[in-house]
């Protein structure tokens, strides 16, 4: 019975949230098209055309070019593109929607676990997870979410995040998250060895699914730790804890090392040497005050006598400690560290949780109370939340009677797709860039950027994801187009990467985002070819817009860095040497693979403007000959001889790819073979 009733107070949660979100189920995409959900569906498209073989292959559509591998946290993509190989009737777009709406409704039911599983209390568990599916957010008390919380209905801003931002990979990972935290929590009771590798299983595919995820998990685990660790009396018991938790960490990291190899590392977390800048600017008398703060914590944490509430107050306090710092300081002390609400939301619904749940075995110590008094808590704490929630849920107060708002709650206005995107400025701007945009890139900003490729296969300087970017100029050159005074510089830049139409958003355009702080420098520079509702677009007159030129070897070796992405002389001589060569034959055989054909005369090499990474390779008459980066990092190969020439060019794995997939197979393999030892020396004790 008990069992019984555990799972059905977890499936009314699962519910409770299908039917809120029932709309998401329908539709291919949200109605917030300034969403960055699209990019995530983008991605998904990117992996049949662009993935061969099993280190993936080579993204000509963004940042002038980049390996696959850097594409993204891979788990939701390659869900998307699985349910469209076996449902063809569901587009990727849908898949996503579908995927992202399943794992909203499990994400409650994962708190219940985790909840019932610190407090082993069935009323803490449900009370935290109802709360968590229903409640307003606890971040609305900081002004600026409040003002977006106001236009919602004070929605849980997990819905606000899913919705209107399109934190749908976010939002996958806080199921595997809460399991994760759950797992580790009972490994350091139980020290299993088959709970090892099932806790860092689910670690692993935290961080595969989504990078803030993974580290709101981190954060977690590291409060876990503390608690159970540092607080541990039995000097033995916690050895033994600490001897776990190394082996758990290590295995969840090998484990993901195929996708985290040095590589990824590098690129996907650069963003994080901004927060470590503000640790270390705490040195030297910041970090004594943290060792000391630490020591008071510890100090206060050791107080609190049920130790059930400890965990639950180091997450809630350093959470909401992190995600205020970001708003009324402007300090991020974790990366994209407002990202991070929900999971306050998560600590603070389950200290609510708690609190009830504590009353409720308070009051059922003796029969009387039992009997009274605790279904008397629980009514009045299910009630209070559904009040506080009316809105939400649409209940209305009239003339002091709540009454149901008919026929659906808000949750579902807000969760239903949208409908005619053929109708929108986004679409438009696609379709123009597939009928004009022949060889060379086109360049956007805000929601053009991320919408294009949805719509179209034409190649841009932008795209969705910056933590993908390899080349070392392209998001500062980028900046300058949108944002830089100086026309001349725009276009140079334009013509250094290949840009054969610039599109513009002045303060009436219909892109939500107006990135242009000088919309009118174009004006008697380029031509305008487009011109609707506060968008132009210009074409950039280009010498020719293939990709690959010939280049004179000797005089790239005159040209210098330039110092930033305004100094115009560095910039202009580039130009200057750019535009000397002559147009090549490039002609794309397959994803990563080319052929260059042309005249060579002596001295020349050969450019091609795609961002240079370790894995190209050229090949003349069979043999490879030099590729490397040019001044500004595009591709440059020297030729073994001149004259007519016919070079392959192919990208190819890497050695930190052979590395990340070496330590994944030899982690399972370890464990596979752990596993039979361990299975052999069960059933000889059972003999």
């Amino acid at each position: 019975m008990s069992k019984f009733i555990t799972v059905f107070l977890a499936l009314v949660i699962f519910l409770l949230n299908l039917w809120l979100v029932l709309p998401l189920f329908q539709g291919e995409y949200t109605q917030f098209i300034q969403s960055i959900e699209v990019s995530y569906i983008t991605m998904a498209k990117f992996i049949p055309e662009f993935w061969s073989g099993v280190f993936g292959g080579w993204n000509p559509s963004w940042y002038l070019g980049y390996p696959l591998y850097l594409l993204y946290t891979p788990l939701l993509p390659f869900l998307e593109v699985a349910m469209h190989q076996i449902i063809p009737t569901i587009s990727v777009a849908r898949a996503y929607r579908l995927i992202t709406a399943f794992s909203y409704c499990l994400v409650p039911v994962s708190l219940y676990i985790f909840v019932l599983r610190i407090s082993k209390n069935r009323i803490a568990a449900f009370i935290t997870a109802l709360s968590f599916s229903i409640l307003p957010s606890f971040n609305y008390v900081i002004g600026e979410v409040k003002a977006v919380g106001n236009s919602f209905a004070f929605a849980p801003w997990r819905l606000v995040i899913l919705t209107l931002y399109g934190e749908g990979p976010h939002t996958i990972a806080q199921v595997f998250l809460l399991l994760s935290a759950a797992a580790y929590h009972k490994l350091l009771e139980k020290r299993s060895f088959f709970l090892t590798p099932i806790t860092a299983l689910l670690v692993a595919v935290t961080g595969l699914t989504n990078a803030i995820g993974f580290f709101a998990l981190v954060i977690l685990l590291l409060i876990i730790a503390f608690v159970e660790l540092l607080m541990e009396e039995d000097q033995e018991v916690r050895s033994e804890k600490l001897r776990v938790s190394v082996n758990t960490a290590l295995t969840a990291y090998g484990l993901m090392a195929f996708w985290y190899n040095f590589s990824f590392i590098k690129n996907f977390f650069g963003e994080g040497e901004g927060v470590l800048g503000n640790y270390f600017a705490l040195f030297p008398w910041g970090i004594v005050f943290l060792l000391l703060l630490a020591g008071l914590i510890y100090y206060a944490l050791s107080r609190v006598r049920n130790r059930v509430f400890r965990i639950p107050l180091l997450w809630f306090g350093m959470t909401f400690f992190i995600v205020g710092a970001h708003y009324k300081w402007g300090i991020d002390y974790a990366p994209q560290a407002l990202r991070l609400m929900a999971e306050v939301d998560m600590a603070a619904s389950t200290l609510l949780g708690l609190i009830i749940g504590y009353l409720v075995s308070v009051s059922n110590k003796k029969k009387i109370t039992r009997l009274f008094v605790s279904p008397l808590v629980i009514i009045v704490a299910i009630g209070l939340i559904v009040f506080v929630s009316r809105q939400f849920l649409g209940l209305e107060v009239e003339n002091g009677q709540v009454a149901f708002r008919i026929p659906k709650p808000y949750s579902h206005v807000i969760t239903a797709p949208g409908t005619k995107l053929e109708e929108s400025a986004e679409y438009e701007v696609g379709q123009w860039a597939d009928d004009n945009v022949k060889e060379g890139r086109i360049y956007l900003t805000g929601n053009y950027a991320f919408w294009l490729n949805y719509f179209s296969d034409v190649p841009q300087v932008r795209g969705a994801l910056d933590q993908s970017v390899i080349h070392p100029w392209v998001m500062h050159a980028s900046y300058q187009i949108y944002h830089g005074e100086s026309g001349e510089i725009s276009e140079a830049w334009a013509k250094i990467m290949n840009v054969e139409y610039i599109v513009v958003n002045t303060p009436s355009s219909r892109n939500p985002f107006k990135d242009y702080l000088y919309p009118a420098k174009f004006e008697g520079l380029l031509e305008p070819v487009f011109r609707e509702q506060g968008d132009i677009i210009y074409k950039v007159p280009l010498k020719d817009t293939g990709l690959a030129k010939t280049v004179n070897l000797p005089d790239h070796s005159q040209l210098t860095v330039p110092r930033n992405a305004i100094d115009k002389e560095s910039i202009l001589g580039y130009v200057e040497w750019l535009e000397k060569g002559k147009a090549l034959s490039f002609n794309e055989i397959d994803n990563g693979y080319g052929r260059i054909e042309g005249n060579l005369d002596e001295g020349e090499g050969v450019l091609v403007q795609v961002s240079y990474h370790d894995g190209w390779k050229a090949y003349q008459n069979g043999q490879r000959v030099t590729v490397r980066p040019d001044v500004l990092g595009f591709l440059l190969i020297e030729p073994m001889k001149t004259g007519e020439v016919v070079i392959e060019l192919k990208y190819g794995r890497v050695f930190w790819q052979y590395l990340g997939y070496a330590v994944t197979f030899f982690t399972v393999v370890y464990f596979l073979y752990k596993f039979m030892l361990a299975t052999k020396l069960g059933r000889a004790k059972k003999a």
